[in-house]
């Protein structure tokens, strides 16, 4: 039998007559022969896991607690302090932060997000695994979100991303675990996607994408009919407890905002039959002249449009009307900001450049347009940022480190390229749940940058689930072409 088809040795304890064995020293010994077993005959995965836990405690130290300070997360904080629902950001990461607010500590949170981080890369491991990759392969895929450096970045900061790339690997994981999937996992599947929609509203896109799957893969119409149920409930649910303190049906009431900040770069009032309060909404500076969308919409414009109504329904008619009446200029703007999201090199206006900055791994006199900003230490509603990092051989180390293990964003752009490619090579019937699988994971991931892009400004965070989904695609769609179709078939 080779290593990689090695079972695990079965948990025994020899029973002396007459004595009673110990449950409890019987699971704990089986437990660490199990755990020294999957290190030893994973030695390859056991030390990329060694290596990405040591530099996630150098992230605890250099840059200890944690990053801010944006708006989202004072939003963030302070619905979890107050358990109310915020009109811009969703209940879900502040729910994650209540269940840690009473260790009162910013850092608890860094800490828990990196321990998750390391758990979405045995995830991605023990997913390629089951599916048959070899240990080598598998490993390879998992070290994409174990080691690069905007992850760890990502994964310091008090914000959202961490918890949604989780939610949404889970449900993924939980799909592709089985061949036959089974009605409860086909429901839990859907209630972590409802989580991840409750943790960032793009969620909700993903919803439509995961049915087209279970119809496609003729999983049985009550696995897709739980998956339904499962995902209204938790949103149906929030909806009115939003209506309760909003007075609106919806899980946010940003999104018509959102869109209408899209439009602000390229819309020609003048063309637009729009309302006289439309109409109010039409920045001042003229064509060529326009702010990014995102001074619009984070109150960088001096004359504050998207506070000017309180009914989101005014910016999302304007936003509607305006795509309808240009919409090659609507395609041009959004082609153009993916061009820049995976361009090498590219430099935007201040703000936007600042936004990418933000997500490198900072060090002093690095030279970058901006960088994270540490927080106070404690669990403070509110508070203040704590500074910048002062200059020490730690962050310079970091830094260097963040300089060379951050995956380019054009590799993104391969990969899909690549599993879409791949698809449509050999698409024999016996290869069709593989083929399926691969296909449906570069969608979600094309659908999670372009709805993105799409309705908000650019932000390269935007990319950060891919580094789970897309290894994973490519690995199945290589080992489709790698694997004979007599193995398959038998």
């Amino acid at each position: 039998m080779s290593t990689d088809e090695a079972t695990l040795p079965a948990v025994t304890e020899p029973v002396t007559a007459g004595t009673t064995p110990t449950p409890r020293r019987r699971s704990v010994a089986g437990a660490g022969r199990w755990l020294w077993h999957a290190a030893r005959t994973n030695k390859a995965f056991t030390a990329l896991l060694a290596v990405a836990a040591l530099v996630r405690v150098a992230m605890m130290v250099t840059y200890y607690p944690a990053f801010g300070y944006f708006v989202d997360t004072r939003a963030y904080m302070l619905s979890a302090k107050s358990w109310d629902t915020d009109p811009i950001w969703p209940f879900g990461y502040p729910f994650f932060l209540y269940l840690l607010a009473p260790f009162e500590r910013t850092s608890v949170v860094a800490l828990t997000q990196h321990l998750l981080g390391l758990g979405m890369g045995v995830v991605v491991y023990a997913l390629l695994r089951r599916r048959g990759l070899a240990r080598r392969w598998s490993a390879l895929a998992a070290a994409p979100i174990l080691l690069d450096a905007r992850e760890l970045v990502v994964e310091h900061h008090v914000l959202s991303d961490t918890l949604f790339s989780v939610l949404l690997l889970a449900a993924v994981a939980l799909l592709l675990w089985t061949d036959r999937l089974p009605i409860w996992v086909a429901a839990l599947s859907g209630g972590l996607i409802a989580a991840a929609s409750l943790t960032r509203t793009i969620g909700q896109v993903l919803i439509v994408i995961v049915v087209a799957y279970l119809i496609l893969r003729r999983v049985g119409w009550k696995q897709v009919l739980a998956f339904c149920v499962a995902v209204a409930i938790p949103l149906s649910g929030y909806m009115v407890w939003f209506h309760h303190e909003h007075g609106v049906y919806a899980i946010n009431s940003y999104t018509g905002r959102y869109m209408w900040a899209r439009t602000t770069t390229f819309v020609d009032c003048d063309k637009i039959d729009f309302t006289p309060q439309e109409r109010e909404l039409c920045p001042l500076e003229p064509l060529g002249q326009r702010l990014g969308p995102d001074s619009y919409l984070w109150f960088d414009d001096p004359t504050d449009l998207v506070t000017r109504y309180k009914d989101d329904n005014i910016y999302k008619s304007f936003a509607t009307k305006a795509i309808l009446a240009q919409p090659d200029e609507y395609f041009k703007v959004v082609m153009a900001d993916t061009v820049h999201m995976f361009q090498p090199g590219w430099h935007g206006p201040w703000r936007t450049e600042c936004v990418h900055d933000r997500w490198n791994m900072p060090s002093a006199g690095s030279g970058e347009v901006c960088a994270p900003t540490l927080m106070v230490k404690p669990f403070i509603p509110g508070a203040e940022a704590g500074g910048g990092d002062p200059a020490n051989w730690q962050n310079k180390i970091m830094h260097a480190y963040g300089k060379v293990f951050t995956v380019p964003s054009l590799a993104y752009v391969i990969a899909l390229l690549l599993i879409f490619a791949l698809a449509l090579r050999r698409p024999r019937k016996q290869h069709g749940r593989e083929n399926l699988d691969a296909v449906f994971l570069g969608t979600v991931s094309v659908a999670l940058v372009m709805m993105s892009l799409a309705l908000s400004a650019i932000d390269i965070r935007y990319v950060m689930p891919l580094l789970t989904l897309a290894p994973v695609a490519v690995a199945l769609s290589v080992r489709r072409l790698r694997r004979p179709a007599e193995a398959i078939e038998s």
